[in-house]
């Protein structure tokens, strides 16, 4: 893995992160140049703010992140980017959101980040009946990315947004399915009857989540950190 890390970074050191502007009107990613990708009705630049100043290569309007080699790798980018407490206050209030444009799963990620929010984990029941509800607003035969993997350890799931193991699951019946290829990462996609192990690859709708924060909350946080 180290090896690789660093081979990458010497072939796309070329390519740092900036957050480009909204220009060019678009309906899909096909009315894009293949360095940009269709968000809100516009081309965008695919290399997006949350690389930092760490190293961004775009592949077919696509954006993967690498972090430089004193920074732990990993595929969503680097480790420290997660390090900062989430729910971000307390007393929030979660909610879920689609975007609207089919993505692989780690462009799902920076899609979500890019929102200031984070791909969905749906760790109980009720934030499962929350997430079904919402989707079922496109229709049941969509799927949608969640931050459910296997990447950082093969066969063992965890919510990449959290780190925190699935504790609660509804898998649909057969799945998880074990990649025919050994050694492959899978992520979990989200459908109104179940969860399903599928190729992080594949172009899905990304799923993601954010915590309403109330007003006194809010205030509180202001007053103590930028209120003097």
């Amino acid at each position: 893995m180290r090896m690789l890390q660093v081979t990458l970074l010497l072939v796309f050191a070329g390519t740092k992160c900036i957050m480009g502007s909204k220009t060019t009107p678009c309906k899909t990613n096909n009315d894009c140049t293949d360095h940009r990708f269709c968000s809100e009705g516009y081309c965008e630049d695919a290399c997006s703010s949350e690389c930092g100043n760490n190293f961004c290569y775009v592949k077919d309007h696509i954006a993967t992140c690498f972090c430089d080699p004193w920074q732990r790798f990993f595929k969503l980018g680097c480790y420290e980017q997660f390090g900062f407490r989430w729910p971000p206050y307390r007393g929030e209030a979660k909610q879920y959101k689609v975007e609207e444009i089919k993505v692989n799963w780690t462009m799902a990620a920076t899609l979500c980040l890019r929102r200031q929010g984070r791909l969905a984990s749906l760790s109980s029941s009720l934030e499962n009946d929350m997430a079904k509800t919402v989707i079922a607003n496109l229709g049941d035969h969509h799927m949608f990315w969640t931050s459910g993997t296997n990447g950082f350890q093969q066969n063992q799931w965890s919510w990449a947004s959290t780190k925190l193991p699935l504790n609660f699951t509804n898998w649909s019946p057969g799945q998880p399915k074990v990649s025919s290829v050994p050694g492959v990462e899978q992520c979990l996609e989200l459908q109104t009857f179940g969860w399903n192990a599928a190729d992080c690859e594949e172009l899905k709708y990304p799923l993601c989540e954010y915590y309403k924060v109330p007003k006194r909350t809010m205030w509180k946080h202001l007053k103590n950190n930028v209120v003097k």
